[in-house]
């Protein structure tokens, strides 16, 4: 097993040889770069990667990694959280797809052969995205992926499916049978070990998942605020209530201390 670091652990006004060399200089083998939307052409000038950057621009941050002395294991991105390959919107899922195929030519051009894609987004917390129902984001991520699965076999880099608080494929059992329909060599599960501790264990995931992880994340996780006691009166927590009331047909009963 290489041991990398991520280019989001660092403040984002540095470089990437910056980067590179806090990564070798804290013993690390590798870094893992990431994808960036670049609007006013500030990341391309700390030598990041862009969704327009060169294949030129590419070989100079490969070559500075053989000067640095350190490995690039594999390319992330979190364009995701603006544009999701589930959402409502048609341009979005357009530039979802379009970020995607980019993402899977700089990971070939780069030489690796792993890239982190986040399937789709049921609802979030903290990106802003709109909520989107769980049947309908299970069917746009399961053709997304079965759509770009050929351009990841193209480019003979595996497509590391993360989850990510994105409130879809909540359960090692489900995310194993999604990966299973798609039915693709080169898709496969990119694994956090902190994500799944909000509602499970990463043990599980490991054990079910199995040959399917393609890429390690190692972080840690406190649970906090999930406990019993974190039930609230109607309209006082976040939950959608009305929707809530009208898309059940049955009987409402409000539970004690709650």
């Amino acid at each position: 097993m290489r041991k990398s670091i991520s280019e989001w652990s660092y403040v984002p006004s540095l470089n990437m040889e910056e980067r590179m060399r806090l990564a070798k200089d804290a013993g690390f083998e590798g870094i893992e770069i990431a994808l960036n939307e670049d609007p006013d052409g500030s990341q391309k000038e700390l030598g990041l990667l862009c969704l327009d950057s060169s294949a030129e621009q590419i070989a100079e941050i490969v070559a500075m990694a053989e000067s640095v002395g350190i490995e690039i294991p594999s390319v992330a991105c979190g364009l995701y959280w603006q544009y999701s390959l589930t959402s409502d919107s048609e341009e979005d899922v357009k530039k979802a797809y379009d970020i995607t195929r980019t993402l899977l030519q700089a990971a070939r051009l780069v030489g690796v052969d792993g890239v982190l894609v986040i399937p789709g987004c049921c609802f979030n917390t903290f990106a802003g995205l709109d909520p989107v129902p769980y049947d309908v984001c299970y069917e746009r991520a399961l053709k997304a992926i079965q759509d770009l699965a050929p351009v990841a076999e193209e480019n003979q880099v595996k497509m590391g499916l993360e989850y990510v608080w994105n409130g879809f494929l909540l359960s090692p059992l489900e995310y194993a049978q999604f990966i299973d329909a798609i039915g693709s060599d080169y898709v496969g599960f990119y694994l956090d070990v902190g994500n799944m501790l909000v509602n499970g264990v990463a043990e599980d995931w490991i054990r079910i998942l199995g040959s399917r992880i393609v890429r390690v994340h190692f972080k840690d996780f406190k649970r906090r605020g999930l406990d019993p006691h974190s039930g609230q009166p109607h309209r006082a927590g976040a939950l959608q209530g009305l929707q809530a009331q009208r898309g059940h047909p049955g009987r409402l009963l409000r539970p004690a201390g709650g």
